[in-house]
């Protein structure tokens, strides 16, 4: 029925112009005819770290006319085209809630285990027009639509967005619908728009979409004091932390304590790792409230890896086998829970709130001329060339030791070593050649999965055994469970030989001439080789 469709925006001195007076000069000008009005709120949906926008889609959410349903619409951001659409009961918290569907396939891996939040609503007021010939034929079809944009979380806060002209070309008759958008272009100032005022809308409520990324991105300078470099990337973390706190506590979805804990760790990584530069006073009195943090922390994320990665391997087992495990996911689930309330006790704690008030505090307050500590005034980048050459030479020895007899532990160690040096190549990714450092931290990150994946099947393992011992004092479990449980401790026992047997792999390619090459001739020192004890 319609041949092309042009989306028109209203700038310039008409900006301003109500619905109403532009619907009159629509009618006044063209000719145009209105056949109904209409409202509709739509609501745009993405995660916290705003993976919908980083992908250049946009998911919206709206009531279907005489249904209890919604319509879900994902659109391409660029040009506004419909992507999927998908008709549901409720507006889904996470990609698994969707029915089997295009859909849920194209945002299952988009997603991953964000929760979907609602991060802006518009109300558009729509005018649906027609423009007719001498002959009474209708030859054009116009949609004005003023948006109204609010923060979902106020929706009585409204701020005016604009006017949207959708100029619809009906078959054969083109001049038209040129006739039109050229009248409209020149006496209106009316621009082509392709995302229906998207961007214009978050603008309107002060928002400004990615605007998160729990990534460390601190720019140094290499003849930066190091205390001051210290403490922008403690700030930077800090920043993470209370970005991610209001997220923790409401268990919105796993990836907030999982990027709250990380910038914890990451803190006392520096604390470790960097000794002399910050006085052995805060250092301790700091320390030790992010070791208190990482223990209150623990527990949660511990069962928060262990129910998503158990989703994983519960579905390679046979079906009939996957639905004796409900009372162990039913189990996990119920210590998560008690888990989360600790924490979130803790992170609404008098000792909690002083510690970021102390610690914010303290880094907000300009670094002394006169340094007191051994480290302080030292070039930044001194300091980390030092650190991470050695941090390298450390990881090489320990992964050289290791062979196919080699105890978990060793892995374990040879692990954390590996996290220090990523945690290490992060801080000072700014110091050093960017393709370098993209270099090193791929080929790191691939030693690193294989390493972690083996150490959490470990933990899975005797944590599994503690959850049988746990349920079967408490009576009234089915024995088919345990036989389950069983079963996915062989499967736990298969893939954890699996990552054993890819680590060398993984391994040599960390420590190839290449790699070696990278890490001596940014940090200094003698290239390592497989041969160097």
């Amino acid at each position: 029925m319609f041949e092309s469709t042009r989306r028109l925006a209203v700038f310039g001195s008409h900006a301003t112009a109500p619905l109403d007076g532009i619907v009159s000069w629509l009618v006044q000008e063209l000719g145009a005819v209105a056949i109904s009005a209409s409202s509709r709120i739509v609501t745009f949906l993405d995660t916290f770290d705003w993976r919908c926008h980083d992908n250049d889609l946009a998911l919206s959410c709206e009531a279907v006319a005489g249904s209890c349903s919604l319509a879900l619409t994902l659109t391409a951001s660029a040009t506004g085209t419909t992507v999927q659409t998908l008709e549901t009961p409720r507006a889904p918290r996470f990609a698994r809630e969707l029915p089997e569907s295009p859909l849920r396939q194209q945002l299952t891996p988009i997603l991953d285990v964000r929760a979907l939040l609602p991060v802006l609503q518009v109300r558009y007021d729509t005018r649906q027009m027609a423009v007719r010939d001498h002959e009474a034929k209708t030859v054009l079809r116009i949609v004005a639509e003023e948006a109204w944009a609010a923060p979902p979380t106020h929706p009585g806060e409204e701020a005016r967005v604009g006017v949207t002209l959708s100029l619809l070309a009906l078959r054969g008759y083109p001049k038209a619908a040129r006739k039109a958008a050229k009248a409209i272009q020149e006496k209106l100032g009316a621009v082509e728009t392709a995302d229906g005022f998207l961007a214009a809308a978050f603008g309107a409520i002060g928002r400004a979409p990615g605007g998160y990324s729990a990534k460390l991105d601190v720019a140094l300078a290499p003849e930066m004091r190091a205390d001051q470099a210290l403490n922008a990337i403690f700030s930077k973390l800090l920043d993470t932390m209370e970005q991610n706190e209001a997220g923790t506590i409401a268990d919105t979805d796993p990836e907030f304590l999982h990027d709250f804990r990380v910038a914890v760790r990451r803190s006392r990584s520096i604390f470790s790792q960097i000794k002399g530069v910050l006085p052995s006073a805060i250092a301790a009195k700091f320390s030790e409230e992010l070791r208190w943090l990482g223990e209150v922390t623990g527990p949660t994320r511990d069962l928060d890896v262990y129910l998503i990665t158990m989703e994983d391997y519960i579905q390679r087992l046979p079906a009939q086998v996957r639905s004796y495990l409900a009372p162990l996911i039913a189990f996990l689930r119920e210590k998560q829970q008690a888990a989360h309330q600790n924490l979130a006790t803790a992170l609404k704690s008098e000792r909690y709130a002083r510690f970021v008030q102390q610690w914010r505090a303290y880094l907000n307050t300009p670094v002394p001329q006169h340094v007191e500590t051994p480290f302080g005034a030292t070039a930044v980048a001194e300091i980390a060339r030092n650190r991470i050459w050695r941090t390298f030479r450390r990881a090489v020895k320990e992964g050289i030791a290791i062979s196919a007899q080699s105890p978990a532990c060793q892995l374990h160690e040879l692990r954390i070593t590996c996290k220090k040096l990523r945690y290490l190549l992060e801080f000072f990714q700014s110091l050093f050649p960017k393709d370098d450092m993209k270099a090193l931290v791929t080929t790191l990150k691939a030693l690193q999965d294989n390493l972690g994946s083996f150490q959490d099947l470990e933990v899975q393992r005797a944590k599994l055994v503690q959850l049988a011992e746990e349920m079967l004092a408490l009576r009234g479990t089915p024995v088919r469970t345990f036989f389950a449980m069983g079963q996915l401790f062989a499967s736990f026992e298969q893939r954890q030989q699996a990552d054993r047997e890819e680590f060398q792999s993984k391994f040599e390619a960390f420590i190839r001439a290449e790699q070696s090459e990278l890490y001596r001739r940014n940090f200094g020192g003698a290239a390592v080789t497989a041969a160097e004890p």
